[in-house]
């Protein structure tokens, strides 16, 4: 790892409304009277961001809502929350408690809450109509971050640590704090005599973060020092290339509306290979619909390939299929582990696979399975439905694709236009809309660096 020369360490004192006004301008543009949501454990941290994202929204006619999520994990959880939501209405501020009711994984639980915690607050995001959710993330909490990115095989661009801003299909993630000294938050807690839970997690030194974080605080912060340093400049630099990246997708990929895309291999190899490589990351992650892209192996093996043997260019990795169209190169789902869901009356929005958000007609006492339509499929709409080899979906792309079945067989295949015929008034689920929003997207607001705290 590689230090800049470290400047002195930002001043602590209060984050004064003027300059939180100034951070979350970094992260705009916001909607009249903005409505934001903020992620609340009741710690230290996100005490603070709350009570500064509350100032902020109702100086602006809107307002900021708290979202504690109730893991289960401790007995004192549900209290905790309580607490919080009794703090938070002292300023007028709203709250929601949201529980995780599955059973934690007998390994992996901190990953596996980290991972219910953003889907539930996502998810109530959506349904309330909320854009942005604020997170509480800090100074120390990015130098953590890059030191263990540092640490193990990932690129250059984990090194630019967590982006101010993040867009899933839900929600707008902000993180309005990165730049800020984690002491500048408890002066702004004692200032305004706001208190806090300390979390015992933060001291258990079965985590690496806790450990790191040891680590790092033992030179009294001389290191962290020259480490923002080398974050600033990695931040840069991914910027610059995400750039490039977008504009070189802008003249050569075309997405489709059932989830593939296309690209003209001779603009793309116009490119530099990090812009390539960094291109193909994004398609492959996009098209696949997992919460993690390609391995770094299979996608310099993909680019070598691509750069050699592009007119025939054959390959599968990370749940995309690769395969040339028509002088263009294709990147699909593969027909293969796509989630298979069992939809029971009363059901209606879902996001089925990382690709496609659907909406559900589901009476009560309906029945059916979501799944892909796979050969099987196939074959049935060859059969009862000729119409369907007409579809401009190309082949390889045909059996990812959403459908319906119930205990007489294939019920719905909505980019096909199929849905078997109504026999007497029957109850039956169907496919009221289907939209390809992809978990990932191809280009997105791009990592973002906020203004410096000094």
């Amino acid at each position: 790892m590689v230090l800049r020369a470290g400047r002195d360490a930002p001043p602590v004192r209060p984050i004064s409304a003027s300059a939180f006004d100034a951070l979350m301008a970094d992260l705009g543009p916001y909607e009249q009277n903005p409505c934001i949501a903020v992620a609340v454990s009741g710690g230290r941290d996100s005490m603070a961001l709350a009570f500064l994202a509350h100032r902020w929204a109702v100086a602006r006619g809107g307002k900021a809502i708290g979202l504690t999520v109730d893991h289960r994990l401790r007995s004192e959880s549900a209290d905790e929350a309580a607490s919080v939501s009794r703090s938070l209405a002292r300023w007028g501020m709203g709250h929601r408690t949201l529980r995780w009711d599955e059973t934690p994984p007998a390994a992996g639980v901190q990953a596996a809450a980290r991972a219910a915690r953003y889907e539930l607050m996502e998810e109530w995001c959506r349904g309330e109509g909320v854009l942005h959710l604020a997170l509480a993330h800090h100074r120390e909490d990015q130098i953590e971050t890059h030191w263990m990115r540092a640490a193990r095989p990932g690129g250059m661009a984990g090194l630019a640590g967590m982006s101010a801003i993040r867009e899933t299909p839900r929600v707008r993630l902000l993180r309005p704090l990165l730049s800020v000294p984690r002491e500048c938050l408890t002066a702004t807690l004692e200032a305004e005599g706001v208190s806090w839970i300390e979390d015992p997690s933060n001291e258990d030194t079965r985590y690496e973060r806790v450990r790191v974080r040891a680590r790092l605080d033992s030179d009294g912060g001389a290191v962290r020092n020259g480490l923002w340093e080398s974050i600033l400049a990695a931040g840069e630099a991914r910027i610059a290339r995400e750039s490039e990246v977008a504009r070189i997708m802008a003249r050569c990929v075309s997405i489709a509306p059932a989830g593939y895309a296309l690209v003209d291999t001779g603009v793309l190899l116009d490119a530099s290979p990090a812009t390539v490589k960094a291109a193909l990351a994004r398609l492959v992650f996009m098209v696949g619909g997992r919460p993690h892209g390609p391995r770094q192996a299979r996608l310099e093996s993909l680019y070598d390939r691509l750069r050699t043997q592009a007119a025939d260019l054959r390959a599968t990795l990370a749940g995309c299929r690769v395969s040339p169209l028509h002088g263009r190169l294709l990147f699909c789902r593969e027909d293969r582990n796509i989630p298979v869901i069992e939809v029971a009356g009363g059901m209606d929005e879902l996001d089925w696979d990382g690709r496609f958000r659907m909406v559900l007609d589901a009476p009560p006492g309906a029945r059916a399975t979501l799944r892909s339509l796979g050969q099987e499929g196939l074959q049935v709409l060859r059969s009862v439905f000729p119409e369907a080899s007409s579809s401009l979906v190309p082949p390889p792309v045909r059996g990812a694709l959403p459908s319906l079945w119930d205990d007489k067989g294939l019920l719905a295949a909505p980019h096909f236009d199929y849905e078997r015929g109504d026999e007497g008034g029957e109850k039956r689920v169907r496919f009221a809309h289907v939209s390809f929003r992809p978990r990932n997207s191809a280009v997105s607001a791009g990592f973002r660096l906020v203004s410096d705290w000094t």
